[in-house]
């Protein structure tokens, strides 16, 4: 099954520490399936990026344009370099997108405060 084999297939297991390595794992909805973050392509950030657009009422678009941006402006800086996938960037650029993308909860919580 496509996304769901370990994180040492990506041969940089040895460099990551154990929360990149969890975060590379942490698994995303993209299209009709789950896939692990660090197997994002640009293509599926571009997906991403366009079920994001176009949602408005009640304070929604307010709420989910920064993601939309965020997951575009990552297909963007992917196709900018030559990434074919997440992990490809790196694990430490990787989580410092996470948060704006929702791979992790803002602020490490889901709950608002």
């Amino acid at each position: 099954m496509r996304g769901r084999g370990r994180c040492s297939d990506w041969g940089t297991m040895g460099s990551m520490s154990r929360d990149e390595e969890e975060l590379l794992a942490r698994e995303v909805y993209v299209g009709n399936g789950y896939r692990r973050f660090g197997e994002v392509t640009p293509e599926d950030a571009h997906t991403l990026a366009d079920r994001f657009s176009g949602l408005s009422g009640g304070g929604l678009e307010q709420k989910v344009a920064p993601v939309g941006r965020a997951w575009r402006e990552l297909a963007d800086l992917m196709e900018t370099e030559g990434a074919g996938r997440v992990a490809d960037l790196g694990a430490e650029r990787a989580a410092g997108l996470a948060e704006g993308l929702r791979v992790v909860p803002p602020g490490g919580s889901w709950l608002s405060s």
